[in-house]
């Protein structure tokens, strides 16, 4: 993936020890597979030494967010549960990579650099791999009702998303998305993604895509301005999405899309 260079990322660099994994597998915190040890670093901005990032709600609490927070100084990345009430935080697990999603269930799906996609319980209980007979996946959502996941999986050039249940068994296959999943309607009918500088949503039962922004908002297209955050509403009606120029709602039946929030040269938005 090509990342825009103006863009604020958590750019995190992982090497990983070899484990046998089985379907289902429980994972103790203690062994090398989940302990995950990381030999990579962390991009370090000048004058800050906490980044935070890809932040994700409790969907039975909404004062309660899990993000990905890295410390640079000691060069770790941690999955991080926070009460935006009390402002208490609690470290989940070490060593992660990618967006976090935070099922109804109170499963948090995730990624190491391993190319694996796991869940965890928010109390950190239960670490368990979901993809060792698919061979790897990442960037994994919850569908609205917590029964299943979905992710990328790519094969050659090829990029697929993939649907399985919780318990990481296969259930289909959608030949789309050349980007990374964001968000799984409250409907349950659609996923969505960025293109390049396009805002798209696939259809899970039909495998029809849509383009649901008009690039020609900001001439996102001419000047490369490359989808950064993505996420439905929960009417499943409007998509919420940002890049370089601010950040944007598109209603997917009108096509009409209107700027909330202007961007500058000294501040981007990214994950919705």
């Amino acid at each position: 993936m090509k990342i825009n260079k103006s863009i604020w990322f958590l750019c995190i660099c992982f090497s990983f020890f070899s484990c046998v994994k089985k379907k289902g597998l429980i994972a103790p915190t203690e062994t090398e597979c989940s302990n995950f040890s990381s030999l990579g670093n962390l991009v370090n901005w000048p004058g800050i030494d906490t980044v935070y990032n890809t932040p994700s709600f409790n969907p039975n609490n909404p004062n309660e967010i899990i993000y990905v927070r890295g410390i640079i100084s000691t060069n770790k990345p941690y999955l991080v549960k926070r009460n935006l009430i009390t402002n208490s935080e609690t470290i989940i697990i070490a060593d992660v990579w990618g967006k976090p999603d935070w099922s109804i269930k109170d499963w948090i799906v995730f990624n190491h650099a391993d190319n694996q996609v796991w869940k965890i319980k928010s109390n950190g209980d239960s670490l368990t791999l979901l993809t060792p007979t698919l061979e790897g996946g990442h960037n994994a959502i919850w569908s609205p009702d917590g029964n299943k996941i979905a992710f990328i999986k790519e094969v050659g050039s090829t990029k697929y998303s993939i649907i399985a249940d919780g318990l990481g068994n296969h259930l289909d296959t959608l030949t789309y998305f050349e980007f990374y999943l964001n968000d799984w309607s409250a409907n349950g009918l659609f996923i969505c993604a960025p293109h390049n500088a396009t805002v798209k949503y696939q259809n899970v039962q039909t495998n029809q895509v849509f383009d649901a922004a008009d690039i020609s908002v900001d001439q996102q297209s001419t000047n490369l301005a490359y989808i950064n955050g993505l996420s439905w509403t929960p009417d499943s009606q409007y998509l919420i999405w940002s890049n370089k120029h601010g950040i944007y709602k598109t209603n997917i039946i009108s096509k009409e899309t209107i700027k909330i929030k202007t961007g500058s040269d000294s501040k981007r938005y990214t994950s919705i």
